[in-house]
């Protein structure tokens, strides 16, 4: 009978050593669940930022692109001469080759 009052005796103390296991296994999920939380909504502070970042940054470059369009426009507006010329009048039919031999 000794041999089974020590065997259940071991078990016991193995039982109770899981039990302990267990509870600081637990404890550490719990840990790690907080620490997950915490960084997802950290995560989502941060993204939030950024595409507030990336919508003020797209409006700025379309300002500035609206600016240099009016630049370039005005630009291009300068150096049209006042009088318009009709288009093509500069254009030969005959090479300037065949006009000096004949």
């Amino acid at each position: 009978m000794n041999y089974y009052k020590g065997e259940c005796e071991l078990l016991l103390r193995k039982y109770f050593l899981c039990v302990e296991e267990k509870r600081a296994l637990e404890d550490t999920v719990r840990d790690m669940r907080r620490e997950l939380s915490a960084l997802t909504d950290e995560l989502a502070i941060v993204r939030r930022g950024y595409d507030d970042q990336l919508s003020q940054m797209t409006e700025h470059v379309a300002e500035l692109n609206g600016k240099l369009a009016g630049i370039e426009r005005e630009r291009t507006e300068q150096k049209t001469p006042a009088t318009p010329q009709r288009s093509g009048v500069g254009i030969s039919l005959f090479p300037l080759s065949t006009l000096a031999s004949g």
